[in-house]
Parts: structure tokens; sequence; C-alpha cells
């Protein structure tokens, strides 16, 4: 150590003095790139804007797949976090996105809002907000095509029903009509049944 150079500070420093640590490790500035622009900007937390929903920040983002019949749905879990002045970051919720509207919803760093289905471990977003982008997902379309897929299988079940006993009508009917030919003809009675 020479006598011009400041000497090594380990811990804490004062504001306005440069780090021996900060102006060497090229491993502290490493984070501040996977960080999104809302992270990097101070990421103020936004004003919920739906009724009983948790908002957080997203710390991690994992993609996995669900397989249902013979597709695979994709699945997206965002961890939500926020930082308490006093406590730290502290976890809010672990969100849950299915179809294919969840791959890309969300990124490290974005503010997130959801309302869904509380599960043990996660909640099933319904709906889900993001404040950071202004990207909306929602599953009511999907509940939608749901009912109307049940309804369009009833009416196909109600038609072929409909079907069954008109065929079933036209053949008694038909049966009823030989049988009274038959016996118009002075054949045995036995022979027209």
């Amino acid at each position: 150590m020479s006598a011009t150079e400041p000497p090594k500070r380990r811990g804490w420093q004062l504001p306005g003095q440069e780090s021996s640590l900060e102006s060497t490790s090229t491993e502290a500035a490493e984070p501040q790139q996977d960080l999104s622009p809302a992270e990097k900007a101070g990421g103020l937390e936004p004003t919920p804007t739906m009724r009983g929903s948790v908002l957080g920040q997203v710390t991690d983002v994992e993609k996995s797949t669900l397989q249902r019949g013979e597709a695979n749905d994709p699945i997206v879990t965002l961890r939500l976090e926020r930082n308490d002045p006093h406590e730290g970051r502290t976890f809010v919720a672990t969100v849950r996105l299915e179809g294919g509207e969840a791959l890309g919803f969300a990124d490290r760093g974005d503010w997130i809002e959801a309302v869904g289905k509380s599960k043990s471990a996660y909640l099933i977003a319904r709906r889900c907000i993001n404040h950071t982008t202004g990207a909306v997902y929602g599953t009511t379309g999907r509940r939608a095509l749901k009912v109307l897929r049940v309804i369009l299988v009833i009416l196909l079940l109600g038609g072929f029903a409909l079907f069954a006993l008109n065929m079933f009508n036209s053949y008694s009917r038909q049966k009823a009509q030989m049988v009274s030919l038959c016996e118009q003809s002075g054949a045995p009675r036995e022979m027209c049944q």
C-alpha cells in the first residue's frame, strides 16, 4: 500500500467514497445487468386496481408445461415480493398463469397485480395486470370457451337423441303398417307378427 492510496475499508463506507471492491470487482456489476428498467429506476410501487388482489415485484420466473389430454399447456410461475422499509424483501405470493398468453407476460423486476383462486402453495391467476408494461392477462375468455364447449356437447347429444327417437318411431310405424297389410291380405295372424 502506497502513501497516496486511501486505506481499504471493509463493510460500510462514507457516501461519495469509491470502495476498492466496487472499482475492481465485476461481480457486483453483473446483477445490475439482469434487472429490468423498472427495478433499475427504483421501481416505485404502483397502486392496486383490483379488489382482493395481491401486488408485488417479480423476483423469479419459471416456465413449465402441464399435459391435459393430448395437448401441453404452458404454465408460468411468478414469485412476487415487496420491499418493506423495516423488514427488507418480503414474500407476497407465488402466482401461476396458465395458457399461451402467459408466456412472456412478465420479467424479473416487473410489478404484477393478480386476482384468482388460492391453492395451498400458489395463486392461480384469473386476471393479472403487469403495471410495468401495461399487459393484461385474463382467463375469462377460456372460461367462456369451456362453457361454449359444454353447451355444444349438450346440443349434439340432444340432436342425436331426437334423431334416434325419430328413427325408432318411424320403424314402429312401418312395422305396424306391414302387420296391417299382412292381416288385410288374409294371412294367418302368427305369420304377420
